[in-house]
């Protein structure tokens, strides 16, 4: 085996596990700065802006380098295994391990700035509705007996402003299932706070200002 990968097996478990704890040292620090947060309606659903997002695409990207890291020492050890008849055994495991323990401290890096729940854990589902001069962006959410959704007001740089907030009784969704008058200054929202029956109430949504 020649001196250059002789290093690289050296060097490529030491990056990673340097890479994962100094991101896991940052998110310490980092983890209590204020978060100002923005909303956006881009490819049909609501999605947030903020630094956090910024921090789980970090997160990610180097999780994804690590995978590619560990595949490429798996690679190396058995080329050197069949071209050299090099003695490989306990790398390949110590390479997962190694793997294994930096996603346990990158996991743990995005939960401490980005917490443990998100949005996405609700699945949200997003109906569209305008009278040509005003639009709303219905988001619906639901969780076991938790249901509800946000209703934003779509600007015309896309940007989404929460308007108003809604529950369901029993965590059923609407569907899309939504009446809506509309009127100067407000609309009137009609929809079902039950996933079956018919029990109907309306909101009354004012516009923000654009």
């Amino acid at each position: 085996m020649s001196k250059h990968i002789r290093r690289a097996l050296r060097t490529i478990p030491a990056l990673q596990l340097i890479s994962a704890a100094v991101l896991l040292i940052v998110s310490f620090f980092i983890r209590d700065i204020p978060v100002k947060i923005s909303h956006f309606y881009k490819n049909g659903r609501i999605v947030t802006d903020s630094w956090h997002e910024t921090f789980s695409t970090i997160v990610a990207a180097l999780m994804f380098i690590i995978t590619a890291m560990t595949v490429v020492y798996i690679f190396i050890c058995i080329a050197a295994k069949v071209k050299h008849k090099e003695d490989i055994s306990g790398k390949i495991p110590l390479a997962v391990l190694i793997a294994a323990v930096c996603a346990v401290m990158l996991f743990f890096s995005d939960i401490m700035v980005c917490g443990l729940w998100s949005d996405d854990n609700y699945e949200p589902e997003c109906y569209k509705f305008s009278d040509g001069q005003h639009t709303i962006v219905i988001e619906e959410k639901s969780f076991l007996l938790h249901g509800g959704g946000t209703v934003y007001q779509i600007m015309d740089n896309d940007k989404a402003v929460a308007i108003h907030q809604f529950t369901t009784d029993d965590g059923g969704r609407n569907k899309g299932n939504y009446t809506i008058k509309w009127y100067g200054d407000h609309a009137e929202m009609t929809y079902n706070t039950f996933s079956s029956g018919d029990n109907r109430r309306t909101d009354k949504i004012r516009f923000a200002a654009e």
